[in-house]
């Protein structure tokens, strides 16, 4: 311990003042979070990396940094972000000739002057100025940069882009110009890119992109227009044949001329999400061979052609949520064999067709949510033999026939919530073994074939709650050994048989909030001894028999409140070792026997005036108590 204690300290002393040097051998010094107004004068011999961001760091002088080019094998990366920096510290920068890495990014600069630059390492290839207040660059502002292969200009005031900005950085591969306020970019602006790969200029007040403005950047792979005001598509983007991601979402793109995309053959991912889109041309995707994402949600789009998306063959994810879909042409789907993902979710679809998705056998999540079905064919899905996750909630679906899931053995997750279901065959989910989660809350349901459940023997999450169940059969949980949560709240439920939930002995969390229940059974929860939170708040429950939680050792919340319990048996806590939270407020206690809090509780909140000199309890509406004696 004491040499420890002693190579800590020396460390320390070798580190530099208000800094911590963590890995002494690798030359990281980390100063941040110091509130320094400058720059430690000295340093390890060995420095490599320094860190100084978050401080009050307004001014850099050249001689604070004087001797870091020089130690070792020299500086390698610097970060002064999150500082008050007003300017490009460029003369402290000079003798930083092996710098690689360099964050200016959250600071204050204003402007890129030409030669901010100019005298930094050579061997530099990151360089962050994203979130300060550049509203300029000048030409030639990189010179001097020749290595430089990351560039971010994010979130700064930028509002054109001049001839020249970039010149110097012939070996950039990413630039990112995210976050301004750029409204022109000038022909010749990106003339010295000649490596650039990606390109990003998100969220800036594009209308039209010049005759000239991408000039140069025939090699581009990623283009990223989100978030612009364009209503067309830019032909300035014909040139770029290489590209093989292609963002256009959030802006007001109306119309897709048909053979305008078709040059883009290497095009992997296409995103047009969020525009004011009603139709789709037949031949618009003509070409596109290797897509294989494409994003279509949150237009306009009413009908589909049939072939829409013929000539995408390797397409694995379409997204169409949030349009105006009323119908669907059932060979929509025909040639799109490799789909794994589909969205569907949030249109006006009232039906669909039953060969739909006869050629999909690679999906894996299908969804469905929030349109008008009210029914379904019951072969839609018996092609579907690798699904995964399917989503049907928030239709009008009634009634599901008996073979509808049979073939989906690899589903993982049904969701069926907010529909209008009144019954269910007995044997509808005989062939989901595998399924994990299953949500049939807030539909229709007043009863459950018994054995409904009995083959749904990987079942985590049972979600039932928002009926008008009045009673549970017995047998109908039987089978769920591997049930975590089961959710029966808000139902009708006057009364609960004893063997209701036996051989649930993995149950975590049981909801029976806001019944109707009157009593429990004594032996109830016997055997769940896995269960850590138990909700019956706000039944009708009178009192509570003595043996009800005796297997619950494990219990740690226990919600009991709103109810019209009376009095309490004196050990009806004493098995409850991990009870952290118990409420009782709202019932109708006047007294609670001392002991009856005894040993493990820590809080807990009840509502009763006791028979004493002063109030032991306190009425809990925000806030829980510990509660020791009341007599």
């Amino acid at each position: 311990d004491r040499k420890r204690l002693w190579l800590k300290g020396f460390l320390q002393e070798s580190c530099a003042p208000h800094c911590d040097c963590p890995n002494p051998p690798q030359g990281v010094v980390r100063c941040h979070a110091q509130q320094l107004r400058t720059s430690p004068w000295k340093f390890p011999s060995n420095i490599q990396h320094l860190n100084l961001e978050n401080n009050n760091i307004s001014i850099i002088s050249q001689q604070d940094l004087s001797g870091l080019g020089q130690a070792g094998t020299g500086l390698h990366s610097l970060d002064l972000s999150h500082n008050h920096l007003t300017s490009v510290p460029t003369l402290a920068l000079t003798t930083l000739t092996h710098l690689k890495s360099l964050h200016l990014n959250d600071n204050h600069i204003s402007s890129l002057l030409p030669g901010s630059f100019a005298n930094l390492s050579r061997h530099l290839e990151e360089l962050h100025l994203s979130s300060n207040r550049v509203h300029l660059l000048s030409p030639n502002a990189f010179a001097g940069l020749a290595r430089l292969q990351t560039l971010t200009l994010g979130r700064n005031q930028i509002d054109v882009l001049v001839p020249g900005a970039f010149d110097g950085l012939e070996h950039l591969v990413s630039l990112k110009l995210d976050n301004n306020h750029i409204s022109s970019i000038q022909p010749g602006a990106f003339r010295a890119l000649r490596s650039i790969k990606e390109l990003f200029l998100k969220n800036n007040n594009l209308q039209v992109l010049s005759q000239g403005s991408l000039s140069g950047l025939g090699q581009l792979e990623v283009l990223s227009l989100s978030g612009n005001l364009l209503d067309l598509l830019p032909s300035e983007i014909l040139s770029l044949r290489e590209l093989s991601k292609l963002e256009l979402d959030n802006n007001r793109l109306h119309l897709l001329s048909p053979g305008f995309l078709a040059r883009f053959e290497k095009l992997l991912l296409l995103e047009l999400s969020r525009n004011e889109l009603t139709e789709v041309p037949v031949g618009v995707f003509a070409n596109l061979r290797d897509l294989t994402h494409l994003y279509l949600s949150y237009n306009n789009l009413t009908a589909l052609p049939s072939t829409t998306f013929q000539d995408l063959g390797n397409l694995t994810m379409l997204s169409l949520y949030n349009n105006r879909l009323v119908t669907l042409p059932g060979l929509l789907f025909d040639d799109l064999g490799n789909l794994m993902e589909v969205h569907l979710d949030n249109n006006l679809l009232s039906s669909l067709p039953p060969e739909l998705f006869h050629n999909q056998l690679e999906l894996r999540d299908l969804h469905l949510a929030n349109n008008a079905l009210t029914s379904l064919p019951e072969d839609i899905f018996d092609n579907l033999t690798n699904l995964r996750f399917l989503s049907l909630s928030g239709n009008r679906l009634q009634a599901i026939a008996t073979g509808t899931f049979q073939n989906l053995g690899q589903l993982r997750e049904l969701e069926l919530e907010e529909n209008r279901l009144n019954e269910l065959p007995g044997k509808i989910f005989d062939h989901l073994s595998k399924l994990r989660v299953l949500h049939l809350d807030q539909n229709s349901l007043d009863v459950l074939p018994q054995g409904i459940f009995q083959y749904l023997v990987n079942l985590k999450d049972l979600q039932l709650n928002n009926n008008f169940f009045f009673q549970i059969l017995p047998g109908t949980f039987s089978g769920l050994e591997k049930l975590k949560e089961l959710h029966l709240d808000n139902n009708w439920l006057v009364s609960l048989e004893p063997d209701t939930f036996v051989g649930l002995r993995n149950i975590q969390h049981i909801h029976l909030q806001f019944n109707r229940l009157s009593h429990l059974p004594p032996h109830l929860l016997a055997g769940m001894r896995r269960l850590t939170r138990l909700q019956l708040h706000n039944n009708y429950l009178t009192s509570l028999p003595h043996e009800i939680f005796q297997s619950q050792q494990n219990l740690k919340e226990l919600h009991l409140d709103r109810n019209l319990i009376a009095s309490l048996p004196l050990d009806i806590f004493d098995h409850l070792r991990q009870l952290t939270l118990l409420h009782l407020n709202f019932n109708r206690l006047k007294s609670i026997h001392q002991g009856t809090f005894d040993g493990h509780l820590k809080t807990v909140c009840v509502s009763v005036v006791c028979v004493c000199v002063s109030i032991c309890v306190c009425e809990c509406l925000s806030v829980c108590v510990k509660v020791s004696v009341c007599v």
